[in-house]
């Protein structure tokens, strides 16, 4: 065995963890799982982002503290949080930059920005359309309806 004082061995370790960090830093995709979405496709929403509200055409869902509200009117709270848990889990994928001809506005407001992100969704037959920044998306795992339907209730 190596005759080395405790001193030695600290620097012994110290050196092969910081070999074994560059390694695997190095290494970085290798480990990662094939399971993962291709890279073109977004999320609607970014990962954790907290909706505020959403104005629509027929008018605007708001938070009230962990359920949702249609102004003016009302609607279903249910199909309300439904529709937002929707706008979360829509995939997009960019198909190119174009502009969408009669496309519905929708502005969502997000927790911590000062401004609303504004959308415009098209249909295109059967598929969904949003135009983000110029950039045109084509909707994956969502309909129409789950995104942009909202049925008021008469109260």
């Amino acid at each position: 065995m190596i005759r080395l004082t405790q001193r030695a061995w600290n620097n012994v370790l110290i050196f092969s963890m910081l070999l074994l960090i560059v390694l695997f830093n190095l290494a970085g995709g290798l480990f990662k799982s094939g399971d993962s979405a291709p890279s073109s496709l977004i999320k609607l929403l970014p990962p954790n982002a907290v909706v505020m509200s959403i104005e629509l055409n027929l008018g605007t869902i708001e938070r009230v503290g962990r359920g949702w509200r249609l102004l003016p009117g009302g609607a279903d709270a249910q199909l309300l949080a439904a529709l937002v848990a929707n706008w979360h889990q829509a995939e997009l994928e960019a198909i190119g930059q174009d502009r969408l001809k009669q496309a519905q506005v929708v502005t969502v407001w997000l927790a911590g920005e000062e401004q609303g992100r504004v959308y415009l969704f098209a249909r295109d037959g059967s598929d969904v359309l949003v135009q983000i920044n110029g950039q045109i998306y084509k909707v994956l795992n969502m309909t129409w309806s789950a995104l942009l339907n909202v049925e008021k209730t008469n109260a």
